[in-house]
């Protein structure tokens, strides 16, 4: 198989073809570029594949500036009228980049030869890299771009895993011209994640704040039973059994993903860089270096929580990554990989995808967005990132994040009326996975684990 490019941005475009024509499915091609084409030609056997080249050349007078972003509203191409077989959540189909009107066809078929007027290739390109989020400057309290304001949120795509949509029309095409073509086999995967923000609710809290606490429990919540139960619990973890704070309840975590087969991954903070909203914690001390050891005893995952500064900054990532390492070589906790995630979600596109790659990261999986779960890379798929800016592959592999519970549960984000509803929205994620055998990768911290009914919820997801 030949896949003919056009000449001019080739470190992009040959990234996107081998993201999504060897990552994600699998195939065997050879690569050139000619002067003589102005789209992506896929050739084999006589027959063509056309697809259209949309972004990649407009962008080369207008790289990461306003004028490079889809226009508004998107041409909606109902897919199914054209190709039945695809396997889309919806028959519509919002379209990134593609025909310049709403009258123009989006496919033409013409003997061995299939034209797709639907840019493929720089539609997804601008998914997975989050190009949308180097070029505009919004950002909410916490300096993160806001889903408000990514196209997802505003074409009404953001709990569709568009990208994996977009494979699907493309493979239809392929299927329809070379029949015995075999795609990669991927498996529907379940991944629960957890932040280590604050391990403990009891341990290092004086007198003086434990008694506030009981007069909000007595005053305000009318609930004097919970204050003495809270005493109790305080005077015991002071006394050395850290296994009583009502935070402290890794082991039950584990126990309910090994319930259903499956295995967690923990990220720690290894640095305190804001003394409001990092933890309350040491990674060195006897209780966390304990829990580390347990953790991987028992088989599960250990991974980085950049602080809330270290977004933006290489030393600090790399400062907090080496530290990670040293205690776990002290513990011997060997891995294969590690990854990471960053506190409170912060992200700045790419230098965040830039510096975690540069301090040695196997992966990240910080992207989704903490005002509304859903699809912010468009996938359900891990993928190697991109740096938009230096224009050229970096070695990090993205693990998306589709949901994290305080998105779903908080009137702050989301603001999903009941619990009820909540589970609806996340379930129908978990589905939309499942259709295209991807990861269903959610984030549930230790300190939501003591409501019973939000305890239902983090069962329905992992089975």
């Amino acid at each position: 198989m030949l896949v003919i490019l056009p000449r001019g941005f080739s470190n992009a475009r040959r990234y996107i073809v081998d993201v999504i024509l060897s990552e994600f499915l699998g195939l065997r091609f050879e690569v050139i570029e000619r002067s003589d084409v102005d789209g992506v030609e896929i050739r084999d056997s006589g027959k063509i594949l056309r697809i259209v080249d949309c972004f990649f050349s407009q962008a080369q007078h207008n790289w990461l500036s306003e004028s490079s972003l889809p226009k508004l509203p998107l041409k909606i191409w109902k897919v199914s009228e054209e190709l039945p077989e695809v396997n889309t959540v919806y028959e519509n189909l919002p379209v990134i980049y593609g025909p310049a009107s709403e009258d123009d066809q989006c496919l033409m078929i013409s003997g061995l030869l299939i034209h797709l007027k639907f840019d493929i290739f720089g539609s997804i390109f601008f998914m997975l890299t989050r190009y949308e989020e180097a070029v505009r400057s919004e950002i909410d309290c916490h300096q993160r771009f806001p889903a408000s304001s990514s196209v997802a949120f505003q074409e009404n795509f953001i709990d569709r895993p568009i990208v994996n949509e977009y494979i699907e029309v493309l493979w239809a095409c392929m299927l329809r011209l070379w029949p015995s073509l075999k795609r990669k086999n991927h498996s529907f995967k379940v991944k629960p994640t957890h932040d280590v923000d604050r391990p403990f609710a009891l341990k290092g809290k004086s007198l003086g704040k434990l008694l506030l606490s009981f007069g909000a429990d007595v005053l305000v919540r009318r609930n004097p039973r919970y204050a003495l139960v809270k005493a109790t619990q305080w005077l015991q973890v002071r006394r050395g059994r850290i296994e009583v704070d009502p935070y402290f309840v890794f082991d039950d975590m584990m126990d309910l993903s090994e319930c259903y087969g499956l295995k967690s991954s923990f990220y720690f903070l290894a640095d305190n860089t804001h003394p409001i909203y990092d933890g309350n914690y040491l990674l060195g001390s006897p209780e966390i270096t304990g829990l580390l050891k347990k953790i991987h005893n028992r088989g599960h995952k250990i991974g980085l929580h950049g602080s809330y500064d270290s977004y933006i900054s290489f030393k600090q990532l790399q400062k907090e990554f080496n530290f990670l390492l040293e205690i776990c070589d002290q513990l011997g906790i060997k891995q294969n990989t590690w990854g990471a995630r960053q506190h409170f979600l912060r992200w700045k596109t790419p230098d965040t995808f830039a510096n975690l790659d540069k301090v040695g990261l196997d992966y990240d999986t910080t992207l989704s967005y903490s005002d509304h779960a859903g699809f912010r890379c468009g996938t359900c798929y891990e993928y190697t990132a991109f740096d938009v800016r230096k224009i050229c592959k970096l070695n990090i592999k993205e693990k998306p994040l589709i949901v994290m519970e305080c998105t779903v549960l908080d009137d702050r984000y989301m603001g999903i009326s009941s619990q009820e509803d909540a589970l609806h929205y996340v379930l129908t994620l978990k589905e939309r996975c499942k259709k295209y055998n991807g990861n269903f990768i959610f984030l549930w911290h230790n300190t939501r684990y003591l409501d019973p009914k939000e305890r239902e919820i983090i069962e329905c997801l992992m089975k």
